[in-house]
């Protein structure tokens, strides 16, 4: 299975970060559009377990806060 080239762009280390929007609360997608972050995440029987909601947009590189379950509703 080939990776989208969005994705395959975004498998390098997060640019530097220059702007800071955790004060907007949990998103989806970035300001710039994209919806791929880089985070730490932690697996529990192939599934996530845990992670930090902080994270960093893997194009453009603005420190973002990252949705968990209950910020959708479940």
């Amino acid at each position: 299975m080939n990776a989208p080239t969005e994705v395959v762009a975004a498998w390098h280390t997060p640019p530097e970060a220059k702007d800071d929007l955790r004060m907007l609360g949990p998103v989806h997608e970035c300001a710039c559009g994209s919806n791929l972050f880089h985070t730490l995440v932690s697996f529990d029987q192939g599934e996530p377990s845990l992670w930090v909601l902080e994270g960093q947009c893997a194009s453009c590189g603005t420190i973002v806060r990252l949705p968990c379950p209950i910020d959708l509703g479940i």
